[in-house]
């Protein structure tokens, strides 16, 4: 921005001592003016909305860092029974997702339920349809930080291979 601002210094200062000099110039001198100041607005404005654009994917970014991290500590896994299984149509690379109903008893051995979704391989896909349960991970305070549990779908897409 500070060469920018720079950079158009010269301008203005070039129109003002035109503009002094040449009363014809002098009418045109608002039009430029507003010109430059036009330019100089915008030149601000794109700073502004990419830095906004650079503040949302930073927090959108350590979110997904502290689910990643609360998942990757979360001690309890159990089998919930597979929702559906299916491909999205009409996407990049058409991904495969698993949707799961998790149950489990809170503090207070109330049943509790949660449902997840998640994409998976293909050929933990093919996989899955013969099966009626997946192993799920997750978080008891917090069930929706739930995934697939990293060994039992490294140990099925092993034994399918």
């Amino acid at each position: 921005m500070l060469v920018l601002a720079l950079g158009i210094a010269p301008i203005i200062l070039a129109f003002s001592e035109t503009a002094s000099t040449d009363l014809d110039r002098l009418n045109a001198l608002p039009v430029h003016m507003a010109v430059v100041l036009a330019l100089i607005a915008f030149s601000f404005s794109l700073p502004i909305a990419f830095a906004g654009i650079g503040v949302k994917l930073i927090v959108e970014g350590i979110q997904q860092y502290r689910y990643a991290q609360l998942l990757r500590t979360a001690s309890a896994v159990t089998d919930a029974p597979i929702l559906d299984v299916w491909q999205e149509r009409g996407y990049e690379g058409e991904p495969y997702i698993v949707a799961w109903e998790l149950t489990f008893s809170d503090g207070k051995r109330r049943p509790v339920q949660h449902r997840g979704a998640q994409r998976i391989s293909k050929k933990l896909f093919h996989q899955l349809q013969q099966r009626d349960a997946v192993q799920v991970r997750f978080v008891p305070d917090q069930p929706a930080i739930a995934a697939l549990d990293p060994q039992w779908v490294a140990a099925i897409e092993q034994h399918s291979a």
